[in-house]
């Protein structure tokens, strides 16, 4: 039985790279044997099996500082409590995964939606939503918006242009605000307990989706959305919430998607 192996053999032997291999060696994780001859490393049974361990901690993405603290362990009590450490670890990982895959989903859903709603009227419910107001200028003021923006809150959908729309086809913005819909809620109501947000109920609105240049290309295409209103015998509120979704680029134009809600009585 072969007693001594080079490290391409215990690559091999273990399904892993050299490159790895002497990665464990630099963090002094392992240290091979030398051959007093041609000062060729080899490997033995010993230094095999902690290779072998090191290799399967990896695959766990341990740590290389936290597998350099186990290797020196020497009691069950302590690898105990350390794998309790790695469980709860990685149980917060998969919960952070869990969250990101389910804002995933719900922003595909939102996209699909986007592009059924596209030059449509329709009644539709705005479903309940968090908010916190941004400015009362309508203007997006992105220093005002860089810590919303850099947190787990931020989606597609949620900055919104509150204004007040005037029977001459002219909206009066109120305000640019941030605002968390459902159901995203669900999936951010821990950070939303940690801001200063505003509660609004849902509401039954005119629906439809504008893709323009500019904000004021699509005041002007509201009036259509009032027209349609009126055709059907509902009376808006007044009210308009155009939110911000997403922008493509076709033909070296960029086009601003909103969704835009004006509430019915």
């Amino acid at each position: 039985m072969k007693k001594k192996f080079s490290i391409h053999e215990v690559a091999q032997l273990l399904g892993i790279s050299t490159d790895a291999i002497r990665l464990y060696e630099k963090s002094g994780l392992v240290t091979p044997l030398r051959n007093e001859k041609n000062g060729y490393r080899y490997y033995e049974g010993e230094q095999i099996k902690r290779i072998m361990g090191i290799s399967l901690y990896r695959k766990l993405n341990v740590g290389i500082a936290e597998i350099k603290e186990l290797l020196e362990v020497s009691d069950f009590a302590t690898m105990v409590s350390a794998f309790e450490g790695f469980i709860e670890k990685k149980e917060e990982e998969i919960k952070i995964l869990q969250n990101r895959l389910g804002k995933l989903k719900v922003m595909k859903t939102h996209m699909k939606e986007i592009q059924e709603g596209m030059g449509k009227y329709c009644v539709k419910e705005l479903a309940k939503r968090y908010i916190k107001q941004i400015n009362t200028t309508g203007d997006w003021e992105y220093e005002k918006m860089k810590d919303i923006i850099s947190t787990e809150l931020f989606s597609f959908g949620n900055m919104c242009y509150y204004a007040a729309h005037h029977s001459e086809g002219k909206d009066n913005i109120q305000s640019f605000q941030f605002a968390i819909r459902e159901p995203m809620i669900e999936l951010c109501m821990e950070q939303i307990k940690r801001e200063n947000m505003v509660f609004c109920p849902e509401c039954n609105c005119i629906y439809t989706v504008y893709a323009v240049k500019t904000y004021e290309e699509m005041q002007r295409d509201l009036q259509e959305l009032f027209s349609y209103a009126e055709e059907q015998g509902y009376q808006c509120t007044g009210e308009v919430y155009s939110f911000y979704v997403y922008s493509l680029v076709n033909e070296g134009n960029m086009a601003d998607f909103y969704e835009v809600y004006a509430p019915i009585l």
